[in-house]
């Protein structure tokens, strides 16, 4: 094989270019990633009437809505536990919906719904907000095999001033946090 002149000195510049590249890895033993983890019992069973809940907050008139500082009343509902373990002193809820667009801290109504500028808000057992993926405040638990009561409420809230009247129906789902 003849090569000119031409292609070797392409060649010595192709071969001098990679030569000058340093060369590139990754040390696998300089690398360490520690994991951690406690896994445990559920401290705790969510009982069967607790584990799907309808909470009916009813017919509420605009003006209501709106003579009311842009709240409905809000109305009581409860998950109950039963059955808690020696390890869990207390639990937090966190509430996992689809957020409104204007308030990402309430619920959103469901594509089914009809009303608009509406959403729901979540509160806890003092009625203060519990913002949607955040944990509420800590619900003590006393061990053993009686019900556990955690309240919260739920309740209407305008997120805009010119309320569409419908259906008002929305879907969260909860998760439980142990201390």
């Amino acid at each position: 094989m003849v090569f000119s002149s031409d292609k070797i000195v392409r060649l010595v510049i192709a071969l001098t270019a990679l030569m000058a590249i340093p060369p590139v890895w990754a040390d696998l033993a300089d690398s360490y990633i520690e994991l951690k983890a406690n896994i445990v019992a559920n401290a705790c069973t969510v009982t069967t009437d607790s584990q799907t809940k309808y909470v009916e907050l009813g017919t509420t008139a605009i003006k209501d809505l709106v003579s009311h500082g842009g709240v409905s009343s809000p109305v009581r509902f409860e998950i109950h536990l039963e059955d808690c373990r020696e390890a869990a002193s207390g639990v937090r809820v966190t509430f996992a919906g689809t957020p409104d667009g204007s308030d990402g801290a309430l619920l959103a109504l469901s594509s089914t719904s009809s009303a608009q500028n509406i959403a729901i808000a979540i509160l806890d057992a003092t009625q203060n907000l519990v913002p949607l993926a955040q944990s509420s405040v800590m619900y003590p638990l006393t061990p053993g095999p009686g019900i556990q009561v955690l309240t919260f409420y739920a309740q209407y809230r305008m997120t805009a001033q010119a309320v569409g009247p419908g259906s008002a129906n929305a879907q969260a789902t909860f998760v439980l946090e142990y201390d």
